[in-house]
């Protein structure tokens, strides 16, 4: 006898992953199946995955100097001076993460039994398709752009003063907070309270990782102040292992709930920071030696007090950059964007003067923000510069990267991937329950997407450091 609640299941959910592959996942040209935000699509995705233990990249790090002057035609040629290559592998490893440069970001979206069973089936499973693309498009979408601006640490702020009560509209006007206390309001540093959003989860650690407290829901967020009301989530699923926020202070660094350490080792972030002695960077090499100085960014202002933006710093920064425009291709031009804070373009906007700025079309040549007008400055010396301007981009720093130098390389497919589901239900497979060998009432679609960026001449790509909008 047939199970008419299995049929049910079959009969919608397998079309309904049918649906979501075919939208998701289109067959053709990568650059059109890429998602992300503006920051993401600066980065091309390589043309075909890489497999096995990693890829090795091979980097022409110096040109050949080979040219020689002579007094007489007749002179004997001179011997010329080899080019010099670097090779650095992009090590994949799925046991250890010390030897692994690659970064996963995983999805789930699931849909109850009850959910299948109202309302006409048709109608059923175009909600479900929706739902599900709008959470793995978003989703994904948003951890990859987080995760390009974010350090490996995986922190996105400190707490900024002392936390007060939740029970103001800003952190101004919120009483003192009370001890016992699961709701509190701070204001965050390092990067803004735009960066965050209603019902994302948060934990906060001490500089020495002690867990002071977890599962943080961001209730409201004020980005006059950048500051955001949280609440300890107390039932349901994952709840907090703390009792309240006694032990929320100033300077505790925030991340997202279970991404203590687990931020990109591959990220633009990282490959703009300056290298440190004895480092393990991007194929385990140390930055700081010799064998491997190619790979230091150009950074201004490494040590320098904090200050507004200014266009001097602009200039400081593409003058001496002005220099390594031709190491590979003599003469050669590149389009810089300015990857900042929204914060800094309007600082930089209203100093520069709005007459100075053009605005570069979409799909412009050379120029991977696919669907997007940008701001742009011309630079005596850079030429045209392009200005992005990024929520989640630090508010401390202004980071400059030339697309052509970059690649997003994936490893063992390309985008998003779904496990395998139930027969006939296509991704989706009936949900454990909490009890071991008990279900739940619930189907669940797995997915997972893995990549890394590889940067080729990370000389000519930095940041312009302590700088705020």
């Amino acid at each position: 006898m047939s199970n008419p609640n299995l049929e049910l299941a079959h009969t919608i959910l397998g079309p309904a992953s049918a649906m979501i592959r075919q939208s998701y996942m289109p067959v053709g040209d990568p650059l059109s199946t890429y998602l992300g935000n503006p920051t993401n699509r600066l980065f091309r995705p390589a043309a075909e995955p890489c497999y096995g233990d990693g890829k090795i990249f091979q980097v022409k790090t110096r040109r050949a100097d080979s040219a020689r002057g002579a007094r007489l035609a007749t002179e004997d040629f001179k011997d010329g001076r080899n080019l010099s290559t670097a090779q650095v592998k992009l090590r994949y490893s799925d046991r250890d993460e010390s030897l692994n440069d690659f970064h996963t970001v995983d999805t789930s979206a699931e849909v109850g039994h009850m959910e299948l069973k109202a309302g006409p089936r048709e109608e059923v499973a175009l909600n479900i398709v929706e739902s599900v693309l709008m959470d793995l498009n978003e989703g994904v979408d948003e951890s990859w752009a987080r995760y390009i601006h974010m350090r490996a640490t995986g922190s996105i702020g400190t707490v900024d003063g002392t936390p007060v009560n939740g029970d103001g509209i800003d952190y101004a006007s919120a009483t003192t907070y009370t001890a016992g206390s699961t709701d509190a309001i701070f204001k965050i540093a390092g990067f803004g309270a735009d960066c965050l959003q209603p019902g994302m989860r948060l934990e906060a650690r001490n500089t020495s990782g002690t867990l002071l407290a977890d599962e943080m829901e961001v209730i409201r967020k004020n980005t006059e102040d950048d500051s955001v009301l949280v609440q300890l989530v107390t039932s349901g699923p994952n709840q907090s292992t703390v009792a309240n926020l006694d032990s929320l202070a100033a300077n505790a660094v925030l991340y997202r709930s279970g991404e203590y350490n687990k931020g990109m080792k591959s990220s633009p972030s990282e490959w703009v920071a300056p290298g440190t002695a004895s480092e393990s960077f991007i194929g385990g090499v140390d930055r700081t030696t010799v064998g491997y100085a190619w790979m230091q960014p150009h950074v201004t202002r490494n040590s320098a007090t904090s200050t507004t933006i200014k266009k001097a710093h602009l200039d400081a920064y593409f003058n001496a950059l002005g220099g390594l425009r031709g190491r590979n291709e003599p003469g050669s031009t590149y389009t810089p964007t300015l990857v900042m804070h929204a914060s800094h373009e309007d600082t930089l906007r209203q100093e520069i003067g709005e007459d100075a700025f053009t605005t570069v079309p979409a799909n412009h040549d050379g120029m991977y923000n696919f669907g997007e007008e940008k701001l742009t400055y011309i630079h005596p010396v850079a030429g045209r510069i392009v200005l992005s301007s990024d929520s989640l981009a630090p508010k401390t720093e202004v980071r400059i990267y030339i697309p052509e130098d970059w690649v997003k390389q994936y490893y063992g497919f390309q985008g998003l991937d779904f496990m395998p589901g139930d027969a006939g239900m296509g991704m989706f497979k009936q949900k454990a329950g909490a009890t071991a060998g008990v279900g739940s009432k619930y189907f669940r679609a797995e997915a997972y997407e893995v990549g890394a960026y590889f940067c080729r001449r990370p000389e000519r790509n930095g940041a312009i450091k302590n700088v705020t909008g």
